[in-house]
């Protein structure tokens, strides 16, 4: 069986589409990173508090919202959970109610008693029409495709290379952006000298870009293009403070095959030691765990956003499996990874 990696430009669409309440506010995730401080990062969190009883016994609810986020209370000394006074909330969705199975098919009575630490779980009703709609009005303006032009003259003409890709507006200012990439997306061998980096963003406005800092062990770059005079004002993207859990909706946004902000639908599908191949190293050395899913992406995908079914970023595409001729699943760079290296990029 033949097994290929394809980084996408280089490496890999499809649609596979298939608040406070009360005083308790102890979330109980395990998160992708601390949250450090940082002039670049923003991050989504939720006000979302759950009623703690007053006097209570030592038995714990979990209250896991399924929105990215988890809240730790305790039964009442009568050992029942007290229902939360305001409901969650979750991007494009009509919250149901809260089962007490994972698989959302048991409605939870909190009228029952419990004798043992318990999880409720939340159940929503997703609009994937009303979220596509929100990721093309707002999520869309973080998205951005990067050429990059590689010449032996000055005037970009006879021997010369190109590399088209993605990439993820991350910080913004009245006056320009910084956005993520792959760092293969940018790669140069020696063979070249010159270099230029065409930045066009979804309204399909033009801006010179310069890689101000990369780094091959992340397989990550970043890309720095100023406003000028162009009227529309684009928007940096929220990271996560978790991650997904295992088959929930995650959804990539870039520009495969020349075509523009592109949305596809999936699953996230756990993690994966990778380790580069030998002949990739020199532009793609990435040697830990990343994020699977099966949200397609194809060639000039590279660099794309990862989102969670809340539109925040959970990772960095960069790679997919082909066997056989046919797509199997995608990779990411996780957020702890991407955080890390933004830091790195800060601390420098």
């Amino acid at each position: 069986m033949r097994k290929r990696i394809l980084l996408i430009p280089l490496f890999v669409l499809s649609i596979f589409v298939a608040s406070s309440c009360g005083s308790s506010k102890k979330d109980t995730n395990n998160q992708i990173n601390d949250n450090p401080d940082s002039m670049y990062i923003k991050y989504d969190t939720e006000d979302y508090s759950v009623t703690e009883p007053t006097v209570h016994s030592d038995l714990e609810v979990i209250f896991d919202c399924n929105n990215g986020f988890k809240y730790k209370s305790y039964l009442t000394l009568d050992n029942r959970a007290l229902k939360p006074t305001k409901d969650p909330v979750k991007k494009a969705s009509t919250f149901v109610g809260w089962y007490s199975d994972e698989e959302l098919k048991n409605e939870y009575d909190f009228n029952s008693t419990n004798n043992k630490n318990i999880t409720i779980y939340a159940k929503y009703e997703t609009d994937y029409e009303e979220l596509s709609n929100i990721i093309y009005e707002e999520t869309i303006l973080s998205n951005i495709k990067i050429v990059a032009t590689f010449s032996d003259n000055d005037t970009f003409t006879g021997n010369k290379t190109e590399s088209v890709g993605s990439g993820i507006i991350f910080s913004a200012s009245e006056t320009g952006y910084y956005a993520l990439t792959n760092n293969h997306v940018v790669y140069k061998d020696s063979t070249y000298i010159y270099e230029k980096y065409d930045i066009y963003d979804c309204y399909n406005n033009h801006y010179n870009g310069s890689i101000i800092y990369k780094d091959v062990d992340y397989d990550l770059a970043i890309i720095q293009f100023n406003r000028g005079s162009i009227k529309e004002k684009l928007n940096d993207i929220s990271f996560s403070s978790y991650l997904p859990k295992e088959n929930d909706t995650v959804i990539s946004i870039g520009n495969p095959n020349k075509i523009m902000n592109s949305i596809s639908y999936g699953k996230y599908l756990g993690t994966e030691k990778y380790d580069a191949p030998a002949n990739i190293q020199m532009k793609s050395n990435i040697h830990f765990d990343v994020l699977r899913h099966n949200s397609k992406i194809e060639t000039g995908s590279s660099g794309g956003m990862l989102l969670d079914n809340n539109l925040r970023l959970v990772g960095v595409n960069f790679a997919s499996i082909v066997k056989d001729g046919k797509y199997e699943k995608s990779y990411a760079i996780p957020l702890a990874k991407v955080t890390e290296f933004i830091l790195n990029f800060e601390n420098n």
